[in-house]
């Protein structure tokens, strides 16, 4: 499927095999990669899809042991920098060296990345910066003379285009001003007019609209820099993808305000609330503005295998049944064993899962099929339920249904449209989700517990259940969320799995919050922020301010002993209503105004 897919976009675009391989892997290889002959491997992959516009973020994607060990490396070695461990992430730096595997010009790339944070973090001379970046940089463009003008002539994968930005930025640094204007300048103009996909955008416009607009403010031009951070801040506040620089380009929006004769003293003064917060969580906050090369929707397939077979109750003899001998099983399950295609179809096809290493939510070899499929999702998060039901009825009827991946498709979105659209009721839409997910609960003294780990559509039905339950139907789920939250309790798996692991934790706080667990809530609050602030896809600080305000106001009502003065209850209002505002979220911020309006009285959890 995903060499397919390549192959489409690279024909839809129509850009050359030559031109997409360059520097990253041969046209031979790319051709069998086409033809779904070999598979890429992940870095490769991604690399691919980056240059044709797409983002990986949209899969989801099954690695066998050895991949998944790496993409995990990649991940704590950006924890450590994140968090101020230079020796660990220099020591994982190395580590991520000598890995088999490991040495081609990507995974090379990538450690030049890291070395150039990790000299950023040890503040070491600027050239000694630029020398790691342009290493990495010559990794895939060979020769050529790194220039504005290369931006003009080909398509670039997130790596390349991670260290172009942090170029331009060094440029800035050691005074050549002129140089780093108008990198700033192709850099946007390649953002804004090369498609890229709003998965990836996020990662790279803010920076880069950042510094550009700090240039323009200089020289006092607030009309141009000002369009740059509003366009920067929304695509920030859709995906919030790194606080730090969120808050950075909120201080140049008011300074600029301040420059016109617009002072917003009150909001000047709640950022600040709002920089202690992060820096009580995490003192190395204020560095982390530069964007993380994230990798999302990540699972180990041998591991998976294990887990299902496992959950199942299914003997390896009656799995390995036409497909591998029972040692080949069990060196697979313990990740001693290269998961060759043709064993990992017949394992997974067994188990009723998907076999494909890149799963795109479902199976097409039309291109205009994925484009509408992806068109559903953004109809959906528009509100507009009935154009994406009527996609879904036309894909409906040409997609072969006997595959696990579009059985998923068709169950989930039929579902949740249908209810939408008001063709079905409440509890039968939790019915038919429920009965998609029965495969994975076990009924344990009559309640649901998900002990495994849940594939896309079986979140994505879970969450829909969550959002449409009531209180008191969600109280009843906190054993089943409190299994997966256990599930995902690993540090790099709420990095790599932000969504699901942040929906989980916000309920069970929502949970503990109605029923006055307030030392529990304190705790699961304490751990979003330490967590939460460093590293995101969506980050949840508005909801996880507002929890806190909550708690500190259901402390105040009960006089309790581990409550402080009233002002702290305040502290976190005003931090709580500043961020909703700044971040658009005018549920939270109608719900607090309420409370200021009747003047602290009738005070009521709502989420």
């Amino acid at each position: 499927m995903l060499g397919t897919l390549i192959e489409k976009l690279r024909t839809a675009y129509g850009i050359r095999r030559e031109e997409l391989a360059a520097g990253i892997c041969k046209i031979d290889m790319l051709k069998k990669y086409e033809s779904e002959e070999n598979e890429p491997e992940k870095l490769l992959a991604d690399a691919l899809l980056q240059r044709l516009g797409e983002s990986p973020d949209e899969f989801f994607i099954n690695l066998d042991a050895r991949e998944y060990l790496l993409s995990k490396m990649r991940t704590w070695i950006q924890i450590n920098l994140r968090q101020g461990r230079l020796e660990h992430a220099e020591a994982k730096i190395q580590e991520y060296a000598g890995q088999n595997g490991a040495r081609s010009p990507l995974h090379c790339q990538f450690l030049q990345l890291m070395r150039a944070e990790l000299l950023h973090r040890r503040q070491a001379p600027a050239a000694k910066q630029k020398e790691a970046i342009l290493t990495g940089l010559r990794l895939t463009l060979g020769s050529k003379e790194i220039t504005p003008e290369l931006l003009n002539n080909r398509s670039f994968h997130l790596l390349e285009l991670l260290l172009l930005e942090r170029y331009a930025i060094i440029l800035d640094i050691t005074g050549e001003c002129t140089s780093a204007l108008i990198w700033y300048e192709k850099l946007i103009q390649y953002l804004t007019y090369i498609k890229r996909d709003s998965a990836d955008l996020p990662k790279l416009y803010p920076l880069a609209a950042y510094r550009l607009a700090v240039r323009y403010t200089e020289v006092e031009n607030y009309s141009a820099a000002s369009l740059l951070i509003d366009r920067a801040i929304g695509l920030m506040t859709y995906t919030r993808n790194q606080n730090t620089l969120f808050i950075m380009l909120v201080e140049l929006r008011l300074k600029i305000s301040e420059k016109l004769g617009r002072s917003e003293t009150y909001q000047q003064n709640e950022l600040e609330h709002i920089r202690k917060i992060a820096e009580e969580s995490n003192p190395f906050w204020h560095e982390n503005f530069y964007p993380l090369y994230t990798e999302r929707n990540i699972c180990c397939v041998n591991y998976l295998i294990l887990e299902r077979r496992l959950f199942y109750d299914i003997r390896r003899e009656d799995l390995v049944e036409g497909v591998c001998d029972v040692r080949t099983l069990e060196r697979i399950e313990k990740g001693n064993s290269r998961l060759q295609k043709r064993i990992r179809k017949g394992l997974l096809k067994k188990l009723d899962l998907s076999w494909l290493k890149y799963n795109p939510g479902f199976i097409t070899n039309c291109m205009d099929d994925y484009l509408k499929l992806k068109k559903i999702k953004r109809l959906y998060q528009m509100g507009r339920y009935r154009e994406a039901e009527s996609i879904r009825l036309e894909l409906t009827e040409r997609i072969e249904q006997n595959r696990p991946e579009n059985r998923a498709f068709f169950v989930y979105w039929e579902t949740i449209l249908q209810f939408r659209l008001e063709h079905i009721s409440k509890t039968e839409c939790q019915h038919q989700l429920w009965t998609k997910l029965c495969k994975t609960a076990v009924a344990k003294q009559g309640k649901p517990l998900f002990s495994c780990h849940l594939m896309e559509y079986e979140r994505n039905a879970l969450l829909t259940i969550l959002h449409e339950s009531n209180e008191e139907e969600v109280v009843k789920l906190l054993p089943l969320l409190k299994a997966q939250y256990r599930c995902c309790f690993n540090l790099s798996s709420q990095i790599t799995e932000p969504d699901f692991y942040q929906e989980l934790l916000l309920n069970i706080i929502k949970i503990y919050l109605t029923q006055g667990e307030l030392l529990r809530v304190d705790r699961f609050i304490m751990l979003g922020f330490k967590q939460i602030c460093f590293c995101s896809k969506e980050t949840i600080w508005d909801r996880l301010l507002f929890s806190k305000f909550c708690l500190e106001e259901l402390k105040l009502q009960k006089r309790d002993k581990i409550s402080k003065t009233a002002s702290e209850t305040s502290r976190w209002l005003k931090a709580a209503r500043t961020f909703a505002e700044l971040t658009g979220n005018n549920y939270i911020c109608i719900l607090l105004d309420d409370y200021i309006k009747n003047n602290q009285k009738n005070f009521s959890l709502k989420f």
